[in-house]
């Protein structure tokens, strides 16, 4: 079941229902369309729509026969699809309108953008070439200033060693210079030899009066005193021999105590060690062990104290120390020997009290050897005093002896001998040293004129690298004035080692700039103006390429429309026509009817005029293009015109038996009735409706022929539903369920509906 609904809004608005669902009108007339229900079909037909049928002109019946044959759906989509053509012919004529506006004007953007991107490339080659020309010069400024100042460094470093050298040498001929004033010294060492040999000789006379003088002193004095005092010298020197001899007995004797007392020291260590191992492991009485250790800790400490002994006395305080220990040691054998701890105790601890004895007389004898060496020492000490009193008396007071001047004559001919040496190997040293003192003069003059030679070789390397680092200055201002900030900076940081020739790329560099200048400049806005219109250009020409394929699409389906109404029309028609022809004989119990089609041709003239005008539009430049979209856009309205109105009209001719008639209208009322139902029983059984409506269309009918066309509908309404609106007898016979208006005697119109069959079931009964 199908329900269609139509909503009107009180604002006119209006929307359209089919099962509760919103649709367009144009679905709910194709589904009627398809269902062969339409507005001016023969769903619903009225006791005028029999008469207009056969009274209508070709071209009117032609509209009923295209809803009779079913077509009526595709000429919907067909006149959707023209509609569309049309709609897209617009819009292909709006952008080929604008693209003939903007064609021009993108092309000189496109000429304009070509100039800069030609700019462009020329100066991507110029910064490429500037960065090889620039980038060589700076690479062989920089290897040019290394390699001088690398020459430069490596001779400043020789002229600093020559320098050094210079140097060594002036130090050399300074030393040497002062032999030079040998002549002097020499000189000087003859005046000291002859004030030695002056002074001997004073000093030999000084000695013969002196001794003169010592002689009548001793008449003077007598010869008692000076006899005494020279015998109290020898004794004294005698004594002073003696005393020395004591001394030299005392110190060997100590230096042979004090190892005995170091031997003795080392077995009382070993004596200690033994007596503590076997106090350690014996099984002595606890008791025996402590006296044991407590003995052995009191001879450590005495120990300890004696060799702390310097005097007499100290070792008379000691000594009785050393009694008790050897008294406490002769208890503590005994004791052992009657414990039965065996002769090995008793064996070491006499060893040990041996050697104590030992080194406690050692000990004494030391300390009587150091007291003695003591007194020697102020014994020799008085003597020496006594002896250099001697001398001074013998000598007298703040003179010179005779022995003293004896020695001092002995030391002036010493260093007479020595000088007269020193004067004979006097001229062979200064021979030697000048003759090396001429050799170094050489050699300075040698190194004086190699460090003037580097130091003019440094001069010019210094010009050199000024010269050089006066190029780079330049250079760097050429690349300031010529190139980018950071391009310099990437040609100063990674400078190109290719080598290249300066000639030839700098007359390519200004070829480039030449054709910079004259290409010219451009603005930038230029290129955004030319990529917004570029853009727009290329969205219209492919909206102008979608259009077309649109314009083709439809059609094509325009075309496929045309075909499958032709061929729908011309086989329905012709199955209409059949049919037609057999109720006609049905009706008229014989006779003949037929349908026949009025065709055109179409004006030959007109398209010629189309096609000629397509040519002209064809010839056109492509800013012309929109005339050819244009003329074919007339020549396909044109044909689709042509198309539509392809069949002018339908003729209906009918003869009844027995009669022979010209035209349509010769036909009694009657007749045109039977023809009209006829031909609507023949469509009606060709392509069935849902339903049909029969407003009295048989009211014009005798009894017999009612009879006919009752029996027609009974075998029609297997496949169609018919509601027919009569006051024939026969029709109402042939009916399932009769509806019925009465009004009664209230005056209310009453609905009454009678089931033919239960009505006849009843009446049977």
């Amino acid at each position: 079941e199908i329900v269609i609904t139509r909503r009107v809004y009180r604002d006119g608005q209006s929307e359209y229902l089919l099962n509760n669902h919103p649709v367009r009108l144009i679905d709910i007339n194709l589904l009627l369309a398809r269902a062969n229900f339409g507005q001016k079909t023969y769903s619903v037909i009225g006791q005028g729509m029999i008469d207009s049928i056969l009274v209508s002109s070709p071209a009117d019946r032609k509209e009923f026969f295209e809803e009779a044959t079913g077509i009526k759906q595709y000429q919907i989509k067909r006149e959707q699809s023209i509609s569309k053509l049309g709609a897209t012919y617009e819009n292909l004529e709006q952008a080929e309108l604008v693209l003939q506006e903007i064609t021009p004007r993108l092309k000189t953007l496109t000429r304009q953008v070509k100039r800069l991107e030609k700019r462009g490339e020329l100066e991507s080659t110029l910064t490429e070439l500037q960065k090889k020309y620039f980038g060589w010069r700076w690479a062989e400024l920089t290897r040019q200033h290394e390699a001088v100042q690398s020459q430069y460094e490596k001779i400043n470093q020789e002229l600093e060693n020559f320098k050094l050298s210079q140097q060594n040498l002036e130090t050399k001929m300074s030393e040497l210079q002062k032999t030079e004033s040998l002549p002097q010294a020499y000189h000087d060492l003859k005046k000291r030899h002859d004030a030695t040999r002056l002074e001997l000789n004073k000093l030999i006379k000084e000695k013969t009066l002196a001794a003169a003088q010592d002689e009548l002193k001793y008449i003077q004095k007598g010869e008692g005193e000076i006899a005494w005092l020279k015998r109290r010298r020898e004794e004294i020197i005698s004594e002073q021999t003696s005393v020395h001899s004591d001394l030299k007995l005392v110190t060997d004797t100590t230096a042979e105590l004090e190892e005995r007392l170091k031997t003795a020291s080392g077995e009382l260590d070993k004596l200690a060690t033994n007596i503590n191992l076997h106090t350690d492991n014996d099984s002595l009485a606890p008791r025996l062990k402590k006296r044991l250790r407590d003995l052995t800790n009191k001879y450590e400490l005495w120990l300890i104290q004696v060799g702390r002994i310097n005097s007499i006395n100290e070792l008379s305080q000691l000594l009785p120390q050393a009694d008790n220990i050897k008294q406490e040691l002769q208890t503590l054998i005994t004791e052992l020997d009657q414990s039965g701890a065996g002769d090995n105790w008793a064996q070491v601890l006499a060893q040990r009290e041996g050697v104590v004895s030992e080194i406690a007389g050692i000990k004494a004898k030391l300390v009587a050897l150091k007291d003695r060496q003591t007194g020697l020492n102020i014994t020799l000490a008085k003597l020496n005093s006594e002896l250099k009193n001697i001398d001074e008396a013998l000598s007298g007071k703040g003179g010179r002896s005779v022995n003293d001047m004896a020695d001092q004559i002995t030391e002036l001919e010493q260093k007479i001998s020595e000088l007269e040496k020193d004067m004979a190997n006097f001229h062979q040293i200064a021979e030697s040293a000048k003759q090396e003192f001429f050799a170094l003069q050489n050699q300075l003059t040698q190194i004086n004129q190699q460090t003037h030679a580097k130091e003019n070789n440094l001069h010019e390397l210094a010009l050199s690298l000024a010269k050089i680092d006066t190029k780079k200055e330049d250079l760097e201002r050429e690349m300031s004035q010529e190139i980018p900030p950071e391009l310099a900076l990437a040609i100063k940081t990674h400078p190109v080692s290719e080598p290249v020739s300066e000639g030839e790329m700098a007359m390519e560099i200004q070829k480039i700039k030449r054709q910079l200048e004259v290409t010219g400049g451009i603005e930038p806005e230029v290129v955004a103006e030319y990529q917004q219109t570029k853009e727009r250009h290329d969205f219209l020409d492919k909206q102008q390429t979608d259009l077309k394929q649109a314009i083709n699409s439809l059609e094509k389906i325009i075309q496929d429309l045309d075909a499958t109404i032709s061929k729908q029309f011309m086989v329905n028609f012709k199955a209409i026509n059949e049919k037609f022809s057999k109720y006609f004989q049905v009706l008229f119990a014989g006779g003949r009817a037929q349908l026949n089609l009025q065709k055109i041709e179409p004006p030959k003239p007109d398209e010629a005029e189309v096609d000629e005008a397509a040519d002209d539009a064809e010839t056109k430049s492509d800013i012309d293009k929109n005339l050819v979209s244009q003329t074919a856009k007339e020549k396909f309205l044109l044909q689709e015109k042509l198309n539509a109105n392809l069949f002018a009209g339908v003729e209906v001719q009918a003869t009844p038996p027995g009669k022979k008639l010209s035209t349509i209208n010769a036909l009694s009322g009657g007749e045109k009735a039977l023809t009209s139902i006829a031909l609507i029983c023949a469509i009606i059984s060709h392509l069935p409706s849902p339903f049909v409506v029969l407003d009295e269309v048989d009211a014009a009918l005798d009894e017999a022929n009612s009879e006919r066309f009752a029996a027609i509908l009974d075998n029609l309404s297997n496949s169609t539903q018919f509601i027919t609106i009569t006051h024939n007898r026969a029709t109402m016979k042939r009916s399932v369920i009769l509806y019925g208006v009465t009004m009664g005697d209230d005056g209310i119109s009453r609905l009454l509906s009678v089931k033919l069959d239960k009505a006849e079931e009843m009446v049977s009964n």
